[in-house]
């Protein structure tokens, strides 16, 4: 699970702190970015420490990737927003018969 995406310019921020500088977590890490890329999404890793100490510039980090997708294309829609069901309502969808 991704910490923070952004659907419409396809960004994941990724907060990594002290168990993501293992080998084995820096191997899991790297595998997942490398699908999420593969998916079109770009991918930024930051540290705990960096968000606490250097927030700005997280958020400018943050802000050149997005004006770096905006020149280039337009941002996805976002899906839809589900409706929400009432307790002891049906999936929507296809029933069998019974």
């Amino acid at each position: 699970m991704a910490d923070f995406i952004c659907l419409g310019y396809k960004i994941v921020l990724e907060i990594d702190g002290e168990p993501h500088f293992n080998p084995e977590q820096r191997a899991y890490d790297s595998a997942r970015d490398e699908w999420m890329k593969s998916q079109g999404f770009t991918v930024i890793r930051v540290t705990g420490k960096q968000v606490e100490l250097e927030t700005e510039e997280v958020f400018d980090l943050i802000e050149r990737e997005i004006k770096s997708k905006s020149k280039s294309s337009t941002p996805a829609p976002h899906p839809p927003t589900p409706s929400p069901r009432v307790r002891g309502e049906e999936e929507p969808g296809p029933h069998p018969q019974t």
